[in-house]
């Protein structure tokens, strides 16, 4: 007494895994957003502190956080305190 899929069923099976792994994955998403453990960073810096302190500081937070998309913005401090 061997049970085996019809051919509809195999195809219907294969969407049903991939429908459940994608549900999974959207569910981790979340909860990383949810912890900070994913998303984006914008940071804004002066001329000075963006070209002498920022490389090693953005450079020790992507190694540890390498989910998290930075966004450096490197300008005047009067434009940066906007």
């Amino acid at each position: 007494n061997r049970i085996s899929l019809t051919e509809n069923g195999t195809v219907f099976l294969q969407y049903a895994e991939r429908i459940l792994a994608l549900c999974e994955e959207s569910c981790r998403a979340i909860i990383d957003l949810k912890n900070g453990e994913r998303g984006n960073l914008t940071v804004g810096a002066s001329q000075t502190i963006g070209t002498y302190l920022m490389p090693r500081v953005l450079a020790l937070f992507a190694q540890t956080y390498p989910q998290i998309n930075l966004n450096v913005q490197v300008s005047s401090t009067r434009i940066i305190a906007k």
